[in-house]
């Protein structure tokens, strides 16, 4: 019973001893770090392989103030069943293991790893693995390295990449502008570039400013119509207004087509037949311009007054005897109107006829054509009753006018054969 109870007080105390050991290791570590601490000797850690002296030794500071030192453990090693737990004045000091935990100092090491050389984290992690093993004095190795802290990030970027970034041009301009920024090889994002305004354009008007425009009315009025439109904020005109056609007035109603013409026909006027005429044009105003002078081509002048009547009775042609007859009235428009009437009868193949051609002033009584048979236009018989060739000629007495000197003017009607034997 009494070794159950010195077993378990001297567990208690090595469990004691473990934890303040492992404390005064983390302790000196930082001590290494900051400075000496106010105690009067401290423990010497020293790097893997290697162990520090017992105080008095050269490996350790003592009250006397000896520098620390640490005793390299390479090819050192302890018989059989014996652990090493320090070295005493340079000798290695080898004891069995129930007495470890009262002399073994448990050293730790620490080591840091850049991320990206770490695990799985790759090229692209930026910070560091912070990882610390303890040396096992009972089994005389180091243990297992294990993270202590780390403060890997992923890259913000992969190093050569380049980003751009799109604005709105500034004021008074349109369009987008640019820049570019360049992922540097620690993965973070480099400065941007200047902005590239090459697609900015002017605005074409000053916002708010407003715009008139004016045109004619639209067809059948008169007058002007006007609208507006108004430059919005982005620096672009706006959309028109509707037409405003308060000023505008109807016009009245066309008097004509543009282009169409008229024509006025009156009659040519007394002494005349025919109509005369005279045009005008529609004017692109609808209105008719003036009159052309007249035209009086078709007017012709009158050959009597109306009314007149006039008749002649005249021989019929060779060859027939009879008369013809032309009767002359004068129509409304003083153009003769003609009826002729014709009666006339062929004559007969042999025979004798003659026309009365003229007549035929002769002196002396020796100058008398022969004598007619009588003084019917167209004769057959002849004095002495003998037919007469054709274009013989004859005559009838028609004066006899006495001059003296036994001479006498006679006139005769001279008649001519002209019929065909």
């Amino acid at each position: 019973m009494n070794n159950f109870i010195k077993k378990i007080a001297v567990c208690l105390w090595l469990v004691a001893c473990f934890v303040m050991l492992s404390s005064n290791a983390v302790m000196a570590q930082t001590n290494n770090n900051l400075g000496a601490p106010d105690y009067p000797w401290e423990l010497t850690f020293c790097p893997a392989n290697s162990m520090p002296g017992e105080p008095g030794d050269p490996g350790e500071k003592g009250p006397a103030g000896d520098s620390g030192q640490c005793i390299p453990l390479d090819g050192i090693t302890c018989p059989q069943g014996l652990i090493l737990t320090g070295v005493s004045l340079g000798t290695p000091v080898c004891e069995p293991p129930s007495t470890i935990f009262e002399t073994c100092l448990f050293d730790t090491e620490t080591k840091q790893t850049l991320c990206k050389n770490y695990g799985n984290y790759g090229p692209y992690y930026r910070g560091v693995v912070t990882q610390q093993r303890v040396y096992d004095c009972q089994a005389q190795k180091w243990g297992d390295w294990t993270v202590q802290t780390q403060t890997c990030t992923p890259y913000d970027c992969t190093p050569g990449d380049t980003e751009d970034d799109t604005a709105s041009c500034p004021a008074g301009y349109n369009g987008d502008q640019t820049r570019t920024r360049t992922c540097q090889a620690n993965g973070i994002w480099g400065g941007w570039t200047s902005w590239d305004q090459s697609q900015c354009t002017p605005y074409d008007c000053t916002p708010g400013d407003t715009q008139d425009d004016t045109a004619s009315c639209p067809a059948g009025y008169n007058g002007d119509q006007t609208r507006t439109r108004t430059c919005q904020a982005n620096g672009t005109w706006g959309g028109w207004t509707q037409w405003d056609q308060s000023q505008c007035t109807p016009i009245p109603p066309a008097e004509c087509t543009p282009g169409q013409t008229e024509t006025d026909t009156q009659a040519c006027g007394e002494g005349y037949n025919g109509n005369k005429t005279r045009t005008r044009t529609c004017r692109a105003d609808s209105t008719w311009g003036n009159w052309s002078g007249w035209d009086r081509s078709q007017c012709v002048q009158c050959e009597c007054t109306a009314g007149q009547y006039e008749e002649t009775v005249s021989e019929c042609p060779a060859g027939y005897t009879g008369s013809v007859t032309q009767r002359k009235s004068c129509g409304a428009n003083g153009m003769w109107e003609v009826v002729t009437i014709t009666n006339c009868t062929q004559i007969t193949n042999g025979e004798q006829c003659y026309k009365k051609t003229g007549q035929r002033l002769v002196s002396g009584s020796q100058a008398n054509p022969e004598h007619c048979s009588n003084i019917n236009p167209y004769v057959r018989d002849f004095p002495n009753g003998n037919a007469k060739p054709n274009g013989h000629e004859c005559g009838v007495l028609m004066m006899e006018i006495p001059i003296g000197g036994g001479i006498t003017q006679r006139t005769w009607d001279i008649y001519k054969n002209i019929c065909n034997p």
